[in-house]
């Protein structure tokens, strides 16, 4: 299975698993991630790929067609001009320490969940963050402690940063409502919840490019409003 070619300047990921099913999962997770996909269901085409592409990191099934995934990983991990590549192995519970003795960099458990797959990932590359559309939308956001309207400047699958001078403090949970619509259109809202997860301050800028505000962190969208968010986003394609 080839290579899915993006633009030669992004990151390389290698999703290696003898399953199909499984490479779609994982494919589905990072779509949004301004990366270059390599994939591959057998060890063979593993070694090719680390070899000629130089992959940034490594998703590895402990199940690859012709060698055991743990063996894959020895072999990678004893190359010099290889060793330095991150590899996050995929697999059940109870084999971890298997992973871990063939010289792995973490570990992920099957079923794989979707935040866990992307945050282990981001720990190893940096550039594992969704695209996000620049936009100017109505928010409201709601808490047990606080009511405030905001507007939104940019918007991912992923969360919304607001432009506002009301900060509520980090790790707080809120209600949203989105209205999803460029300036004088009409638009549909989606209602979701999401969590505080970091602050754009004079003392501490988190993005120099953008005001003062509060970047919020979508949690559990349905798959209704997900379909719906989705749908908005692909309208800045």
């Amino acid at each position: 299975m080839g290579a899915q070619h993006m633009e030669q300047s992004q990151a390389k990921i290698l999703l290696v698993d003898e399953s199909r099913f499984f490479l779609t999962i994982e494919k589905q997770f990072l779509r949004n991630i301004p990366v270059t996909l390599l994939e591959t269901q057998n060890a063979a085409q593993t070694l090719a790929f680390c070899r000629a592409d130089k992959p940034q990191l490594i998703y590895l099934a402990k199940e690859v067609t012709g060698m055991p995934g743990t063996e894959c990983c020895l072999q990678i991990k004893a190359d010099p001009t290889l060793r330095h590549i991150p590899i996050i192995m995929i697999c059940e519970p109870g084999e971890e320490n298997e992973c871990h003795l063939a010289g792995c960099d973490a570990v992920l458990f099957k079923p794989l969940d979707r935040h866990r797959f992307l945050e282990i990932g981001r720990s190893f590359l940096a550039g594992i963050r969704e695209r996000r559309r620049s936009c100017l939308i109505s928010a409201k956001v709601k808490s047990e402690s606080m009511t405030f309207a905001a507007r939104g400047l940019d918007i991912s699958s992923g969360g919304i940063f607001l432009d506002t001078a009301t900060k509520p403090p980090l790790g707080t949970a809120v209600h949203l409502d989105i209205h999803l619509a460029r300036p004088h259109e009409a638009g549909p809202h989606i209602d979701c919840h999401g969590v505080v997860a970091w602050h754009n301050t004079k003392e501490n800028p988190q993005k120099q490019n953008h005001p003062l505000g509060v970047g919020i962190k979508f949690q559990e969208l349905s798959t209704q409003t997900a379909a719906v968010l989705n749908g908005f986003l692909r309208t800045f394609d």
